[in-house]
C-alpha cells in the first residue's frame, strides 16, 4: 500500500490601503520644508531643552547660527556658545528658568563654533508641562547681531552730534 501524501499550497495576502498615510506623510514633509524656509528667511532658530533629561533639539537654523552640525546635545553644551561678557547672565536666567519655570527674553553674545565669529542673539522661551508629565522649554535664537551693529553706530552718531552741539560757541 502506497501512502498517498497530499501537499496543500496556499497563498496568504494581506493588502493595506496606504493612500491617507502617504497623504499625511506628505503634507507633514511640506510643513517641516515650509518651517525651515521661514526659519532660514527669518534668522529664527529653535531649541527644545527637556528638563528631565538635560537634552535639547535644536532645528537647522539654529545649528547654522552656532555653527554647528549636530541637532541633540545637552545643556551644558549650548552654554558654552555663550561669549565669556554674558556667561554670568545666561547661567542665571537658566537656573531661574530651571527653578522656578519661568519664561525668559535675553540678548547676548555667541561665539560660532565654526569660525569664532561672535553674534548677538535674542532669545526667548516658555516652559511647557508635556503629555508624559515631563516639563520642556521651547524657545526661539534669532541672530540680532545686525540690528545691534544699527545701535552701535547710531549711539555713535548721537554722542557724535551731542559732542558737536555741547561744544558750539556760545
Amino acid at each position: 500500500m502506497q501512502s498517498a501524501r497530499t501537499f496543500r499550497h496556499a497563498i496568504i495576502s494581506i493588502a493595506r490601503d496606504t493612500t491617507t498615510r502617504k497623504r499625511t506623510q506628505k503634507l507633514l514633509e511640506d510643513k517641516n520644508q515650509n518651517l525651515a524656509a521661514a526659519e532660514r528667511l527669518a534668522q529664527v532658530g529653535t531649541l527644545t531643552w527637556d528638563l528631565g533629561t538635560d537634552q535639547c533639539q535644536v532645528s537647522d537654523e539654529w545649528c547654522r547660527i552656532h555653527g554647528v552640525s549636530s541637532r541633540s546635545m545637552p545643556l551644558s553644551d549650548v552654554i558654552e556658545f555663550t561669549h565669556p561678557d554674558d556667561c554670568e547672565r545666561l547661567e542665571k536666567a537658566v537656573k531661574d528658568a530651571r527653578n522656578n519655570r519661568n519664561p525668559f527674553d535675553l540678548t547676548y553674545q555667541i561665539v560660532r563654533r565654526n569660525d569664532g565669529v561672535t553674534r548677538f542673539v535674542r532669545v526667548r522661551g516658555q516652559c511647557v508641562n508635556a503629555d508624559d508629565g515631563s516639563f520642556k522649554y521651547y524657545s526661539t535664537c534669532q541672530d540680532v547681531s545686525g540690528e545691534m551693529e544699527m545701535l552701535d553706530q547710531l549711539y555713535a552718531s548721537e554722542k557724535l552730534f551731542r559732542d558737536l552741539f555741547n561744544n558750539l560757541p556760545e
